[in-house]
């Protein structure tokens, strides 16, 4: 009988449950808010999911905006997300220890990303392929150990680069002895590196 917010605190500890409140609805295996236009919980248990950012409910279209703070956290079985076109925000925790999330594509509605999104998650690959890097602040948003490809990012003998910036990312090659490049060629044009980054 109550509605999302009428009590404080949630989950009042327990990062992993899915409450039920009086404006929830399960629609396609997600949990959502349709007054706020949340994605509260993931309560399916399909490994490749798309996050939708519109449900019908009884012949009418609800828009979904955000990802909730611990929407997916602790899921040990999804690996692939695919976050629909109009989500704008993802929550605090919303993805924390994830341990077979491999694979996460963002869209370009996407503005906000909390810094702890991915916290505890490994060897992520996070791809935004539509947006700059450092248009959305905070990367990897508590992923230590992943990667975040944008859309100037590239891989070029092994080292991730961002060409606009003239930044090598990562190494993400497996030989011992490296030369790290200074200068690199991307379909016959030649591009300056200046900088390893953090």
């Amino acid at each position: 009988t109550k509605e999302q917010g009428d009590i404080t605190g949630e989950p009042w500890g327990a990062p992993n449950a899915a409450v039920y409140w009086k404006n929830a609805n399960v629609v396609d295996d997600f949990l959502i808010d349709i007054n706020k236009g949340e994605i509260l919980k993931y309560v399916g248990t399909k490994s490749n999911i798309t996050v939708p950012s519109k449900v019908t409910i009884k012949g009418t279209d609800f828009n979904l905006t955000k990802i909730a703070d611990n929407a997916f956290y602790g899921n040990q079985v999804i690996n692939t997300v695919n976050i629909s076109d109009g989500i704008i925000s993802i929550g605090k925790d919303a993805f924390s220890l994830c341990g077979s999330l491999k694979n996460v594509t963002i869209p370009d509605s996407v503005t906000h990303i909390d810094s702890r999104a991915f916290s505890l998650c490994n060897n992520i690959n996070i791809s935004i392929p539509t947006k700059t890097r450092g248009s959305i602040s905070g990367e990897p948003w508590g992923a230590s150990s992943s990667n975040v490809y944008w859309k100037d990012t590239t891989i070029v003998d092994g080292f991730l680069v961002d060409i606009n910036k003239g930044e090598i990312l990562k190494y993400l090659g497996t030989e011992v002895d490296i030369t790290i490049p200074s200068k690199v060629k991307i379909k016959g044009v030649e591009y300056n590196l200046t900088k390893i980054a953090d």
